[in-house]
């Protein structure tokens, strides 16, 4: 009767342990490992996750070709929405692509008849700033952001 009761015993414990065993291995959080490329959507734009759809970029400076723009005038905010859209405070407003880790692909819309498409490329983008450039035959632009929101 003991031994009986001491194998109920040994099996109801090596029950309960491969239980918890199992489970721990089944409900351990998996990493979701994201690409260089969605890391910068991210800092761009924000994860889309809840209460970050979208980041705000203020103009901090910029010049054109090579004459430095005075800001106080300016006062541009970006916003990049993570759905791909943007709009700039001063009326401008279209899509963004992010093809690259350095290339940033604008087509502004709703302003004139046609689409007008820049490429900027981007010299530097963390969490609180963004460089971009612009170079065409005619115009070149450096444009310094910082976060807004």
């Amino acid at each position: 009767m003991k031994l009986r009761n001491t194998l109920i015993l040994n099996t109801f414990f090596y029950v309960v342990f491969t239980s918890f065993f199992i489970f721990g291995l089944i409900s351990c959080a998996k990493k979701e490992v994201i690409t260089d490329l969605d890391f910068q959507k991210n800092l761009l734009s924000g994860t889309g996750g809840y209460n970050n759809t979208f980041h705000i970029w203020k103009v901090d400076s910029m010049n054109n070709n090579g004459v430095v723009q005075n800001v106080k005038s300016i006062i541009t905010t970006w916003t990049f929405y993570r759905n791909g859209n943007f709009e700039r405070s001063d009326g401008y407003k279209g899509i963004w692509q992010l093809p690259t880790l350095k290339d940033l692909s604008l087509k502004f819309t709703g302003i004139t008849p046609n689409v007008i498409s820049n490429k900027f490329q981007i010299v530097d983008l963390n969490s609180a700033q963004l460089h971009i450039k612009y170079d065409s035959a005619s115009v070149k632009q450096d444009v310094y952001l910082i976060i807004n929101n």
